[in-house]
């Protein structure tokens, strides 16, 4: 039988291997608990690690330069877009983010600088110095990369090419250009047409208003005329102009000056009464041109001189 000693030291015994095995419990919940905190942390990891893979091979991949920074401004990465728009002997790393760019004049590398050094975002269509010192169009984007209000983690830019973009922008407003003046030309031969009516005789039917621009054309065509099919009788027929003002008129009246000067007889044909008395009321005189009535009269007038002629 134990003594009260011996039971009293069993007791210790059995209540410090109880509270050995809660603290062993205790500890391998901590165990399981820290090993899922690892687990987590390294999944985080991959997850980071894989995601900065991805972004440095887009970066590498882009047709954009792109350039990256150490918090004191010295270049620590390019990618391989940087090297294709600047050069590939171009020793970069570890030079200041701002000459890493190239800018092509001190005044942009100073607004450059400026823009990093307060912290701000920078963003411009600048020329550059690219390959082998040509000028580089290009847009830039700076910025100062924070982890924090006062922290920085590092400077980054991008450099994008805007050559393909203003050749295009050239070669498309050269286009336009091109068509604008077509269309004009195209105008100009539909406002003043010139019809060869027969050997020696041309003629110019008239449609709509004459202002000073369209008589410019009309004196211009008319002498192209003449000398093109050696015209010696010209008739302009206005029975599709609607009035007949003074500068209508004076139009009218220099055309076959100028084209007396020529040696051709001009015949104005469309003569209605409203416009015959609007060229009475102006006081307009009609020397040196003969007037018909109708298009065909005149024509018939132009075929008989034309006949005689011979």
């Amino acid at each position: 039988m134990a003594t009260g000693g011996e039971g009293n030291i069993e007791e210790r015994v059995a209540a410090l291997e109880r509270a050995l095995a809660e603290k062993e419990r205790e500890a391998e919940v901590l165990r399981a608990e820290l090993a899922r905190t690892v687990a987590l942390h390294e999944a985080d990891r991959r997850k980071a690690n894989d995601e900065l893979r991805i972004f440095a091979a887009l970066s590498d991949h882009t047709p954009d330069a792109v350039v990256i920074a150490s918090p004191e401004g010295d270049v620590t990465r390019v990618n391989g877009s940087y090297h294709r728009l600047f050069g590939r002997d171009v020793e970069v790393l570890g030079t200041p983010l701002v000459d890493a760019i190239r800018p092509g004049d001190a005044s942009t590398r100073e607004a450059l600088y400026a823009a990093l050094v307060d912290g701000s975002t920078y963003r411009g269509i600048l020329t550059l110095r690219g390959a082998r010192g040509a000028p580089l169009p290009a847009q830039v984007d700076c910025y100062v990369v924070r982890t924090g209000p006062e922290e920085v983690l590092g400077l980054a830019a991008i450099v994008r090419d805007l050559s393909d973009e203003q050749r295009e922008e050239v070669e498309r407003a050269e286009l336009e250009a091109k068509v604008i003046a077509s269309q004009e030309a195209l105008i100009r031969e539909l406002s003043t047409p010139l019809v060869p009516i027969a050997e020696g005789v041309i003629a110019m039917p008239l449609v709509g208003t004459i202002g000073d621009t369209r008589a410019q054309q009309i004196l211009e065509t008319l002498l192209a005329g003449i000398q093109e099919h050696q015209a010696t009788t010209a008739i302009l027929d206005i029975t599709g102009v609607p009035t007949v003002d003074t500068s209508a008129a004076n139009a009218l009246i220099s055309a076959a000056g100028a084209a007396g000067l020529l040696g051709t007889k001009v015949i104005l044909s469309g003569i209605g009464p409203a416009v015959a008395r609007t060229l009475v009321e102006l006081g307009v005189e009609m020397r040196g041109m003969t007037t018909k009535s109708t298009l065909a009269a005149a024509i018939a007038e132009a075929l008989r001189g034309a006949w005689r002629r011979r």
